[in-house]
Parts: C-alpha cells; structure tokens; sequence
C-alpha cells in the first residue's frame, strides 16, 4: 500500500508541473528528426528494387506548398514546383545561418517540401500533427505522390494526376508533456489514390529493443529516400524512480537511431524483420552544424548508440475509425 501511495503521488505531482508548449510547435518543421548516425544510410527510392518496399513507397507523398507549384502550359497533365537546390537551402543552428556545404549528399536534388505522410486508406492519410495542424495548413499544401527522382538542370515536374488536396482534417492531436506524448494528423484527401495498397499494421504488442527497422520519407525535401541500417535504441529507462516521469512519455514512442532529416516528420517506420509498420517518425536531433573553416552548414554525425529519433507507436494512433 505504501509503494502504491509513493507513486500515486509521484504521478500527482509530475502532471502538476506538467509543462505544455504552444498547440504546435512549428520549430520541429525546421529542426525536427534531422541527423546522421554513423554511416549515411540514405537511398534513393528508385535504387531499392524490394517489391515489398516499391509497395510501401507508393503509399508514400510529400507536403508542397500550393503558391509553388504552377501548370506546364505545354502540358496539361503536368506541374512545375519552383526550382531550389538542396545546396541553395539556408540552414541554421545556435551557431549561424549558412548554406549547405557543396559536398553535402544529395546536395544537387531539388528541394520542394517540407513534411512527409502516407496512405492508411484509399483517401486517408496520415501525418505528423505539427505537420497539418489547422485548416490553413489544409488548405495552402499539397500532397504529391510519386515524386521519386528529379533532373539536376530542370525544373521539377509532376503528374497533375499525382497531387492532392486536403479536403478535412479527420483528426488531429498535439501533446507534449512531461507524462504525454501525441503527434499524429489524419487528413482525408479529395480523391481517392489509386496505388493505395493496405499496409501491414502493428494492433497489438510492441517492437522489441535493437530490432532493425527503416523508414520511407522525403528528408530535406528531397525526392523519397529509404532509410536503412537502423534499430530501436532505447524504450523505457530502467531506473523506475528516477526517470518514472519520462517512462510515462515513453508509453507513447520509443527511440531510434534512423538518419533522418527535416521533411521526413509524419514517415512511416517499418520493421525490418517483418515489414509491419510500426510509428511514424515525430522528432529527433539537430541536423546540421555549422563548419566555420568551410563557412558552411554540414550534417551532424553521431554514434549509432546516441540515436535520438522519436518514433510514435502506431498502436497509440486510433486508426480503426478511419481504415
């Protein structure tokens, strides 16, 4: 009984001074799960031949702003989205604010968008909440699908037939507290997909420490990429007093060590093992530092074992209602 009444209290007390930060917070689409942990694991889409994964990737869009895409007078059928290099990208830390450094990879790919989310329906689709947050944020994006690969001299083009536009926001949650975590947006697009393919979803359970995992995503907004050679680093903290608060946030997500960027938040992460879809990436480290002898922003790089991305658990999304 006296164990019980210890951790009532402790309970009582860690949401008493639980803290909460404004509805979104909108410096995650500018720093949000961004950095490399040992080797860059980053490859084009179109470079992994795994049926498996073309089928995932296909479910797979891009968040582009609606003001920088225009039609191609020429044809019809297709869109330009206003040409920026990754290298022409201003990016910052506390340090400065710079350009990225020439021998970044990827750093002649066009840049286009800012967020990643994927089909769990025919028209339904899922996202980070700090991603699609309001009915402004439905309304000025676009969701664009197949954009795999671009023309280093040309402007981007896509299929009009490939992007989409948010028709509602079906359901939306923001909390980050020192007990709760939630970061998740369902939208409903204005059509349906054609190359919707349902998903193998986790329901029950949860991924186990070290499983190896990846991710498909579009990270700087770049063309999709897959993300691989990572693994579950860390769930809950096996100091049960000490960090009692943070085991409760962790209810919600566990941590991994996926190279990813600004762009990927709302990507869907994979079990390797078995291919089950198991989160989607919310949050992570800083991306960039700045190189003062180059004068210019290049990728942190960290250990494999300080892996920091956030993954929430799917199983913590109320998907039912709209599969």
């Amino acid at each position: 009984m006296k164990v019980q009444a210890i951790l009532m209290t402790m309970l009582f007390m860690a949401n008493a001074y639980a803290w909460s930060g404004p509805v979104v917070d909108h410096d995650l689409l500018n720093g949000g799960a961004d950095v490399i942990y040992g080797k860059d694991d980053r490859t084009p889409i179109n470079d992994y031949v795994d049926p498996v994964v073309q089928t995932q990737a296909a479910q797979v869009a891009i968040r582009v702003r609606r003001g920088s895409m225009y039609p191609n007078r020429d044809n019809e059928s297709q869109y330009f989205i206003n040409n920026r290099k990754l290298q022409d990208r201003d990016v910052n830390d506390q340090q400065a604010e710079a350009k990225l450094c020439e021998n970044e990879k990827f750093a002649t790919e066009n840049s286009v968008g800012d967020c990643t989310g994927f089909l769990i329906g025919p028209n339904k689709l899922l996202t980070a909440a700090h991603c699609m947050d309001s009915i402004e944020s439905c309304e000025k994006n676009r969701w664009v699908f197949n954009f795999n690969e671009t023309l280093d001299d040309n402007l981007p083009v896509v299929n009009a037939d490939d992007i989409y536009r948010c028709h509602k926001i079906l359901a939306m949650k923001y909390e980050r507290t020192k007990t709760k975590v939630s970061d998740y947006a369902i939208i409903e697009l204005d059509r349906d997909v054609p190359s919707y393919s349902p998903m193998k979803i986790r329901r029950k359970g949860e991924i186990s420490l070290n499983d190896p995992i990846y991710s498909i995503g579009h990270p700087l907004g770049l063309p999709k990429k897959i993300t691989l050679g990572a693994q579950v680093t860390e769930k809950n903290s096996p100091h049960f007093f000490k960090d009692f608060t943070k085991n409760l946030q962790r209810r919600s997500y566990f941590l991994t060590n996926l190279d990813t960027y600004i762009g990927n938040s709302g990507s869907p992460v994979f079990n390797l093992n078995t291919g089950v879809l198991e989160g989607i990436l919310i949050q992570g480290n800083v991306d960039f530092t700045y190189n003062a002898k180059k004068g210019c922003m290049e990728s942190l790089i960290l250990s494999n074992k300080k892996g920091k991305e956030r993954v929430m658990k799917i199983t913590k999304i109320p998907l039912e209602k709209y599969l």
